[in-house]
């Protein structure tokens, strides 16, 4: 805004060359994607024992899709 009031000129020029190649770059027809590639690993540290009420429990790690579940054996 501060340009087009300071130069007139030199920002009708540059205003109109910009916004008539607006249709032709992707960029700002906001006509874009970006497709990230998907990220494994695999995570089983050995948990330590736990005592829950008074009974020993062995934690165990396994993987789903899109979480880690703990469960515990006695």
């Amino acid at each position: 805004m501060n340009f087009e009031l300071a130069c007139p000129v030199a920002a009708g020029l540059i205003n109109g060359l910009t916004v008539d190649l607006a249709p032709f770059i992707p960029e700002l027809r906001k006509d874009y994607a970006y497709k990230l590639k998907p990220l494994t690993f695999s995570f089983a540290p050995d948990l330590p024992g736990q005592s829950v009420f008074g009974r020993n429990f062995k934690p165990m790690i396994s993987e789903a899709p899109l979480a880690l579940v703990v469960s515990g054996t006695p």
